[in-house]
């Protein structure tokens, strides 16, 4: 038996958003096994973590990311353009992209998520050069170092547009082979997987009505989540009117994209009433993006209208190259503003953040019984950020003031029972090693793109 001790506040985002002050919480093998406050149950401990007063969150959940593309941060030919032409630009650099810099890129990325507040990642990796091979296995590898939950996919593509280079296309038999490889290597169901896969196709733009039929049954066959990106832009929308008559969700629910809970859809902005009913239908997700639909001019989600509506939204951090960081809290507070933009100040709370966050994305990825609350028989997944910092001294609401205040990072995170972070630093791992690697693969991956 673990024993965290001196919580400060203990945000438990259960069904009445109870927040415990002066707290505890005991783990056994992985799982929360009690919680209470006051003085903690006295008894031998294998381990006592000391809270230093600070909140405690359940470990955050990023249902969105591009992790290949931290290679690309603040790179200039694309620094100043919206999505289609920042995609033309970008795919130029990842014709050489091999298993160790996927690897390199992966730490990188669970570095700076972890150090925010995130315990469960999914990288939607759809990328795979004609001839590269073991990318995802490269992913697995390093979250098995870096000690975080893990799901990846091979998302692929198979009908390019014409402003990407022909040496994306993969066959529809080449990727569902992979898939299929990847799946019964890495899936794992057991409670409390560490790794599992996701079938994700890249976007119906660049995906054929094949490849979305054989991913969706593959995803019947296994029991996978389903994810691809949808109604990013107008034109995308326009491209689908075009071609098939039907808006995108429309579409996908042609192709027989249509069990409940199965799927859920990236950035999903440009939205009609009769889209969020369709949304509704089957209570698809959403991975709301704030950061990089704001870096990308591409427009904001709306995000009290689907969860009114009743699907599950979570957030994302999407690709390092659109964002241009991968800071999870950050990330939550970018959601909270973003959304009082377009609809005033009460439309969005701290407690819809965080829930979206944690208990939301989780119900996104099929793993609410497991993930997304600090409740007796949950993982031990705990986020624990510092009460007071710089930027949040004197906060009159601690919890508010984990969004309202400048992001921070955490003091200590614990992943299924097992510290990873602590005293706001890796466990077990080098961070200048990790930077200094992500450096030199960024260097000449920038370098030999062919301009």
């Amino acid at each position: 038996m673990k024993l965290v001790k001196d919580i400060g506040y203990l945000v438990t985002v259960n069904p009445q958003f109870d927040i415990l002050r002066d707290a505890w919480l005991t783990m056994d093998d992985g799982w929360i096994a009690d919680i209470g406050t006051g003085s903690p149950p006295a008894q031998d401990y294998a381990e006592i973590i000391d809270a230093r007063h600070g909140i405690a969150l359940p470990g955050l959940i990023n249902t969105h990311h591009h992790i290949m593309q931290n290679y690309a941060r603040a790179y200039k030919p694309i620094a100043n353009a919206s999505l289609l032409p920042w995609i033309k630009e970008q795919y130029k650099l990842w014709r050489d992209i091999n298993q160790a810099d996927m690897y390199a890129a992966t730490r990188m990325a669970l570095a700076e998520l972890m150090l925010t507040g995130c315990t469960t990642v999914f990288d939607h990796q759809y990328l795979f050069p004609q001839g590269a091979t073991g990318l995802v296995d490269g992913q697995f590898a390093a979250a098995e170092a870096m000690g975080a939950r893990f799901l990846s996919s091979h998302g692929a593509i198979d009908n390019a547009r014409d402003e990407l280079p022909p040496w994306v296309n993969l066959s529809v038999d080449t990727i569902t082979h992979e898939m299929v490889r990847l799946t019964e290597t890495y899936h794992d169901t057991q409670p409390g997987s560490m790794r599992r896969m996701v079938a994700a196709p890249c976007a119906p733009l660049t995906s054929s009505n094949d490849l979305l039929k054989e991913m969706w049954a593959l995803a019947q066959q296994y029991d996978l989540k389903v994810h691809t990106h949808a109604s990013e832009v107008e034109g995308e929308v326009e491209w689908t009117l075009d071609h098939y008559h039907m808006r995108p969700i429309d579409h996908l629910y042609s192709l027989g994209w249509e069990d409940p809970d199965r799927l859920w859809l990236a950035h999903s902005i440009h939205l009609n009433d009769h889209d969020i009913q369709q949304y509704a239908k089957n209570r698809v997700g959403v991975a709301h993006c704030p950061s990089s639909n704001m870096r990308l001019g591409s427009g904001i989600c709306r995000v009290p209208d689907l969860r009114q509506a009743g699907c599950p939204v979570g957030i994302g951090v999407d690709g390092s190259a659109s964002n241009d960081s991968g800071h999870m809290l950050g990330e939550l507070r970018q959601a909270l503003f973003i959304n009082r933009v377009c609809r005033g100040a009460e439309a969005m709370t701290v407690e819809d953040v965080i829930t979206m966050a944690t208990i939301e994305g989780a119900r996104i990825l099929g793993l609410e019984h497991e993930l997304g609350s600090l409740e007796v028989g949950k993982c031990a997944d705990i986020a624990v950020f510092p009460q007071e910092t710089l930027f949040s001294n004197g906060a009159q609401d601690p919890v508010d003031g984990l969004l309202l205040c400048y992001a921070r990072m955490v003091d200590t995170l614990i992943v299924h029972g097992r510290i990873r972070v602590r005293d706001g630093q890796l466990v077990d791992q080098n961070l200048q090693q990790i930077l200094d690697d992500h450096r030199k693969i960024a260097q000449r991956i920038q370098i030999n793109a062919p301009f």
